[in-house]
């Protein structure tokens, strides 16, 4: 796709079939819950991007975009005459990213970089309510464009069709084994001390805040859409 916006294929390739990457897919709800322990990655593979010759694992560290990749999202979405300043996160998912990425298994973040995952510095939170509007504003007054970010709702591969993991798989059934831990791991790791969308400093504000309350907090907000 390399940055484009075209309609996404609502067929599973051919030959690396997702649905026998994700076999969970066609248990019951109750069967699921036991198989699913760890988080499972995104998979890239050649109808995501005809330039990957190979199939390969991406995860959540590099399910990130730029500001500059979510503004053109916005202003893509602006060209339908039923957007307006009050479409929240939760429409912008279910109305715009989920019809762009169906079929392909991964989620709009990876879609857009599927050349070349970027690897995330900043974890956004942000609310479903939020309009998608003021989220951009809020970013563009704090982040920069080197920066690399985390929304869940554009991260995550949102379809739940059978075609890439459900968004249990890639929770996980803890928040230990969560995207979000994992991304805070490998920040940490790396010496990054950024949080958004109003930067919060880990030195600042995990001293007398609980992560684990924060990560749960994350946790709930990327939770299925609920109609």
């Amino acid at each position: 796709m390399g940055g484009s916006l075209s309609a996404c294929s609502n067929n599973c390739h051919d030959g690396h079939s997702q649905s026998s990457l994700y076999p969970d897919h066609n248990l019951d709800e109750g069967d699921t819950q036991e198989l699913v322990t760890e988080a499972q990655p995104q998979v890239l593979t050649p109808d995501v991007d005809p330039h990957v010759d190979i199939v390969a694992d991406v995860w959540p560290e590099r399910w990130g975009l730029t500001l500059a990749q979510f503004r053109t999202l916005i202003e893509h979405c602006r060209q339908d005459e039923n957007w307006s300043q009050e479409t929240t996160m939760r429409e912008l998912v279910s109305n715009y990213v989920v019809p762009l990425t169906e079929g392909r298994g991964v989620g709009y973040a990876l879609l857009v970089n599927a050349g070349a995952p970027r690897e995330v510095n900043v974890v956004v939170s942000n609310c479903w309510l939020e309009p998608a509007e003021g989220l951009l504003q809020a970013l563009e007054d704090s982040v920069t464009s080197r920066d690399v970010l985390y929304i869940h709702g554009l991260g995550m591969y949102q379809c739940e069709d059978g075609c890439g993991p459900s968004i249990r798989q890639q929770l996980g059934n803890s928040v230990e084994r969560s995207p979000f831990v994992r991304i805070l791991d490998v920040m940490d790791r790396k010496g990054i001390a950024t949080w958004g969308p109003w930067l919060w400093r880990r030195r600042l504000w995990l001293q007398t805040l609980p992560s684990l309350l924060i990560v749960a907090a994350l946790f709930l907000e990327s939770l299925p859409i609920w109609q």
